[in-house]
C-alpha cells in the first residue's frame, strides 16, 4: 500500500477509500479534480514571507491594521466569487 503511494504509482478505489476514511474526508474526496494545491508556489512564498517581515516589524496598531486589511480582502475575495458574473444572462 505505501509502495504504491511513495513511487506515485496510480491506486485502486478500495485503497483510495482506505485512505479518506483514515484521513477523516468524504469518501470520493480524492477522485475531486478541482483542489486548490496544498504546495505553495514561489509567488506565494515571497508574498508569505513579506507579510511575516511586516507583522514582524510592525507595532501593535500595524499588526491590527494588517490584520484587518487582510480579514477585507479575503471577504472581497469570497463576495466576488459568490457573485454572479456580470456576463452571465438571468432568465
Amino acid at each position: 500500500m505505501w509502495s504504491q503511494i511513495k513511487n506515485s504509482r496510480p491506486i485502486g478505489d478500495n485503497l483510495a477509500r482506505q485512505i479518506e476514511k483514515h484521513c477523516s474526508v468524504v469518501p470520493g474526496w480524492l477522485d475531486e479534480q478541482e483542489r486548490a494545491s496544498e504546495v505553495p508556489d514561489a509567488a506565494e512564498e515571497r508574498f508569505i514571507a513579506a507579510a511575516r517581515e511586516a507583522w514582524r516589524t510592525a507595532n501593535a496598531k500595524g499588526k491590527k491594521e494588517l490584520g484587518g486589511w487582510l480579514k477585507k480582502r479575503a471577504m472581497d475575495a469570497a463576495d466576488a466569487e459568490a457573485a454572479p458574473s456580470p456576463h452571465t444572462v438571468q432568465l
